[in-house]
């Protein structure tokens, strides 16, 4: 199997949503090639996106497509001369991604174009070429500065060393993370600027992810009021937290009716682009009423949002909606996580959230699950050296008490920090696994915040859950509340909201306090030491059976000087 040294996009690039743009603000709009090549083949794909590089600077990658039947017809076009590579990303970066790569191929005075079907598998390492080459070049067009490439795959190659293209066409499901990179040479190296991550929606309109969040948000709230930390000036010390309150008054200096009885249908995260990397998460509760700041404690209030990198905008469903106004919550707290390892000075924040909402209520309540360790019990004890597992179970005893009615769960959420290699939930009924989710290649630098990507599901009274991280330990780390600690946590977004103390089913210390807590709702906990093997990680790995194609990749490419 040939390795392709192809380094498409770097380990310090993150990913957030910091502000709208113009999708056809690009400089490709103003090549001739690419018009010509609209004109005469773009009726060929229904839907398409522009997607900018961090810089915003004009560049980026165009992407046409069509569903077919079983399959995608893509076109991925750019500003280059001898490569463009495509993506779907696990988390958002390279580690976990399903590629191609179409490449100019010199030949004496001739020059074609081949495509190469490739993974990604832990750390930002070369691609693999994949054992069935499942990508069908279809049409390239290369001159005047301009690569335009047609592909063609099954939505599903039943391949584990491919990622499906799934139907995200729900607004609640989260659409597809993705990464292309592009350059003018036949050595594959992109530099700092010829690369983006962004996000399709491929089952959705042709608009961007955040776009059409906004469009949403027009048709369904009558406002919205902002949570943010209004220039905040960070300290130099490495982890800091800080919280933020906000009472009737100011929310309603923001023209919200508090007076009125009001439902939360849509949160956005606003993330200052110059202080993007400083924060490390937020997290946000609804309390009761205060005017000098003396109830604003996360212990008078409920948990109703977290954020972290790589998380977008997120509509609530149209059956659900978070109350808050007249006869209910009417302060709110938001708690910002920063993270200045280099203890740099002068740096001022306003990041914070955006929350859209209506006066027309819907029937559920929203509410939050938080299982693992969500309290950090344990918190100073080492997750241990090389490859571990810890395992946390939230029994069934919780949601027998607790849910008189089965819920749904719309938004499934995975949270480690970075020695993080893997995390997997489980959902147990009756003894028996019935579903579970998994970041196999879990990349906290590219998605803080792994939320799944999946249709809404059942929990049923009774049901239990097992949550497992995996750690590579390498210098101490221990579990806690700082930048450099680790945590294994999930959380559930569901309807209608249940009674569980906190929204908590998590670990608590043997003869630890849990006044909080209900002694139906205290999970278990176990750890071990692996080996790589343990991880159980299947994508990556070789197909059973032949491939659907017989397609493979011919001449040779000189990527080894990069």
């Amino acid at each position: 199997m040939r390795h392709l040294l192809i380094l498409f996009w770097g380990a310090s690039f993150k990913f957030f949503c910091h502000g709208s743009f113009d999708t056809n603000s690009s400089l490709l709009e103003l090549e001739n090639t690419y018009i010509n090549w609209k004109s005469n083949r773009g009726s060929n794909f229904e839907k398409h996106v522009f997607l900018p590089t961090r810089q915003k600077d004009g560049n980026g990658v165009s992407i046409h497509w069509s569903i077919e039947d079983d399959k995608i017809r893509l076109a991925a076009a750019t500003r280059a001369q001898g490569w463009i590579g495509f993506g779907i990303a696990e988390a958002g970066g390279m580690p976990g991604a399903d590629v191609f790569l179409f490449s100019l191929v010199k030949n004496g005075n001739k020059t074609s174009g081949e495509i190469t079907d490739a993974y990604i598998g832990e750390g930002y390492v070369d691609p693999t070429e994949d054992i069935c080459q499942d990508w069908v070049l279809l049409h390239y067009v290369a001159e005047n500065g301009v690569i335009i490439v047609e592909a063609e795959r099954a939505l599903d190659t039943k391949d584990p060393q491919d990622r499906p293209f799934l139907d995200d066409s729900n607004i609640n499901m989260p659409s597809h993370r993705i990464i292309a990179a592009w350059g003018d040479n036949d050595v594959v190296f992109h530099g700092p600027k010829n690369r983006l991550q962004g996000s399709i929606r491929f089952y959705g309109p042709s608009m961007t992810d955040e776009a059409i969040f906004l469009s949403a948000m027009d048709k369904e709230s009558e406002g919205y009021f902002d949570l943010k930390a209004n220039g905040y000036e960070l300290s130099t010390a490495e982890t800091i937290y800080k919280s933020f309150c906000f009472n009737a008054t100011d929310i309603n200096d923001q023209k919200v009716p508090m007076d009125s009885s009001l439902h939360m249908i849509g949160i956005a995260p606003l993330i200052n682009t110059e202080t993007a990397k400083y924060v490390h998460h937020l997290v946000v509760f609804s309390m009761p009423s205060f005017e000098d700041g003396s109830g604003c404690n996360e212990m008078y209030g409920e948990m109703i949002y977290v954020w972290a990198p790589g998380e977008n905008a997120f509509a609530l469903p149209s059956a659900a909606g978070l109350p808050f106004g007249n006869n209910s919550s009417k302060a709110f707290m938001i708690q910002m996580h920063y993270n200045n390892p280099q203890g740099d000075e002068g740096i001022v924040d306003s990041s914070g959230i955006r929350v859209y909402y209506t006066s027309k209520l819907r029937k559920e309540t929203m509410g939050l699950l938080q299982i693992g360790d969500p309290l950090v019990r344990l918190a100073g004890n080492g997750i241990g050296k090389g490859l571990t597992r810890h395992e946390f179970v939230c029994p069934s005893s919780c949601t027998e008490e607790f849910m008189s009615q089965n819920v749904t769960v719309v938004r499934e959420m995975l949270h480690l920090h970075q020695t993080g290699v893997k995390i997997v939930n489980e959902q147990i009924r009756n003894g028996q696994v019935i579903r579970y989710s998994q970041a196999e290649y879990y990349d906290f630098d590219q998605n803080g915040l792994f939320a799944m990507q999946q249709d809404a599901f059942n929990v049923n009274s009774g049901d239990s859950f097992k949550t497992s991280c995996y750690y590579n330990g390498k210098k101490g780390e221990i579990f806690g509340y700082g930048s450099e600690d680790e945590m294994c946590i999930t959380y559930l977004m569901y309807y209608p909201k249940t009674d569980i103390p906190l929204g908590v089913c998590g670990y608590v210390e043997s003869g630890g306090a849990s006044d909080y807590l209900s002694e139906s709702c205290l999970a278990s906990y176990d750890s071990i030491g692996i080996e790589e093997r343990d991880l159980g990680r299947v994508f990556g790995t070789e197909k059973e059976g032949d491939c659907m194609l017989t397609v493979t990749s011919s001449g040779s490419r000189n990527m080894n000087n990069w």
